[in-house]
């Protein structure tokens, strides 16, 4: 997280995503019972252990049974802060969880939003622009995620493919196309610019197949592209040393 200091320059600070516990004041979270179910599945996201597994993964059946909860985690999610990427993420992801169908539209208006235009600062750290690309990433999975039970879904991916012009996010978007449809290469590429068309070949292989040989523990996870139905961790971002 970058913020300015009172003399004018950047100031960085540690700032992580994994920190949303219950003492965190998130106001979107507290209008009603469903919000604050809500609020404790994000609580339990990032368990710790299995009890905390187990707590996640039963707010998840209750909101499933609960009516209204995709409405109000969609409120939630419209109201949080626009600079509280970890949160909108977050409630993304537990969107994407409860598995309704009819997401399919809010998750096709988060993944469409114009990404801010570049900023730079002079430390290299990530931007609020990175944060807003890892949201939108994180929208297009549970987009994905919802073609088995709603046929308009599919439409809305490639509705996408031509509504986002951020290259990183169109990537997602064909990733997510071929792994429901491997034939999908020839629509996929009358939408694409030609220099783009390299993606519809890429294969997904898992990390021990590959050559490199790396430490886990120094990987960045915010590079990673959000994995649903693995153990989520929301976006962090790296921070450099200030003097």
């Amino acid at each position: 997280m970058i913020r300015e200091s009172r003399q004018g320059r950047s100031d960085c600070r540690d700032a992580t995503g994994d920190d949303l516990d219950a003492a965190t004041p998130r106001r979107v979270l507290d209008r009603d019972a469903v919000a604050w179910l809500a609020g404790q599945g994000i609580r339990y996201l990032h368990a710790a252990n299995a009890d905390e597994e187990m707590s996640f993964k039963r707010t998840v059946e209750l909101l499933q049974r609960m009516p209204g909860a995709t409405a109000a985690i969609a409120q939630a999610f419209h109201e949080t802060s626009r600079e509280d990427h970890s949160l909108r993420w977050a409630l993304l992801y537990l969107l994407a969880e409860v598995g309704d169908a009819s997401a399919a539209e809010i998750f096709f208006k988060a993944a469409a939003e114009p990404v801010p235009s570049r900023d730079r600062y002079p430390q290299g750290c990530e931007t609020p622009r990175d944060g807003e690309v890892l949201v939108r990433t994180m929208a297009i999975a549970g987009l994905a995620r919802t073609v088995p039970d709603n046929k308009d879904a599919t439409e809305l991916l490639y509705k996408l493919l031509a509504a986002q012009p951020e290259r990183a996010l169109r990537i997602e978007t064909v990733k997510a196309l071929m792994a429901l449809d491997p034939r999908a290469a020839g629509r996929i590429k009358e939408t694409l610019p030609k220099e783009l068309h390299f993606v519809t070949d890429l294969t997904k292989v898992r990390a021990e197949a590959l050559a490199v040989e790396h430490e886990t523990k120094t990987i960045d996870k915010a590079r990673l592209a959000p994995q649903l139905g693995a153990k989520p961790s929301s976006p962090r971002s790296s921070c450099c040393r200030c003097p």
